[in-house]
């Protein structure tokens, strides 16, 4: 391992020695010496720096029951299963790739204004023919935005969205039990479910952030992460000995946080000596 590290020094030709520890072995450690640099060789380079404002994570969730899914027996092994025995679920697990949105712009409000925020070139996550994105941005001009909400200096504008809807990528529900006396495993579907989660019920988010009114141009940024659980399952039917299946209810949570956050561009001299090394 090596590091690279310039010590500016009131004395010309200065030595510094400087105690490190490994990383990867947090027993050893070893000293390195770095030779100062006159700083009328460094060079200046102009670049534009992202910089943070504001931000702020807010959590919405909804709990939703989902009825008489089809669940196949899929045993490593051989049990024999009597038709008509009852089924007692002992554990639930589930399994997916990806929570998402498919929409590529979507509006939200930015205190009263409508704000269209696009998804984030290149973040996208593939799955079925289909792109889930998780990470969206919106340009908003202060000097306009401002002037119609009557703002002041360090007030705070609220970022509203209303039935956000979410999909996954994946989904596949595994159940653990026993039917009459003996053990079972249980999947959802031979093929994983990709699609919305929740039909017609929707997320709400709402935040405050600041955006600075001296800055004539300022970024909102947005980043969801999603998780979704199975709280627990009830048999609505007994074993069907000719299909290997039964039917169960699922209870589901999706719960999403997203953060907001704003950002400006600044322009920054950075100063840099060519060749350094150690």
């Amino acid at each position: 391992m090596s590091y690279k590290r310039k010590v500016i020094s009131d004395y010309p030709n200065f030595y510094k020695k400087i105690r490190f520890k490994d990383n990867y072995n947090l027993k050893g450690s070893y000293n390195l010496i770095f030779e100062d640099v006159d700083i009328y060789e460094a060079e200046c380079i102009k670049v534009i720096n992202e910089k943070i404002i504001d931000y702020i994570t807010v959590e919405d969730f909804k709990y939703r029951v989902e009825e008489k899914g089809e669940f196949k027996i899929v045993n490593s092994f051989n049990y024999k299963y009597n038709e008509g025995d009852s089924i007692s679920i002992d554990k639930i697990s589930i399994n997916y790739d990806f929570i998402g949105m498919i929409e590529v712009e979507k509006k939200e409000l930015v205190d009263f204004e409508k704000v269209i925020f696009s998804a984030k070139s290149g973040t996208g996550y593939k799955c079925c023919e289909e792109t889930f994105y998780d990470k969206f941005t919106a340009n908003v001009y202060t000097a306009k935005f401002n002037s119609r909400t009557n703002k002041k200096n360090e007030v705070k504008s609220r970022v509203l969205e209303n039935e956000a809807q979410f999909y996954i990528c994946n989904l596949q529900v595994i159940l653990f039990g026993t039917i009459g006396k003996q053990e079972f495993k249980a999947i959802s579907s031979t093929t994983p479910y990709t699609g919305i989660i929740f039909e017609d019920v929707g997320l709400d988010f709402c935040g405050k952030i600041y955006l600075p009114e001296e800055y004539k141009k300022v970024t909102i940024h947005e980043e969801y992460e999603g998780f979704l659980t199975a709280e627990c399952a009830i048999a609505d039917s007994k074993y069907d000995f000719s299909s290997n299946t039964f039917t169960a209810s699922v209870e589901f949570l999706l719960d999403v946080k997203k953060t907001i956050y704003s950002t400006v561009n600044e322009k920054m001299d950075i100063f840099t000596v060519p060749n350094l090394y150690i």
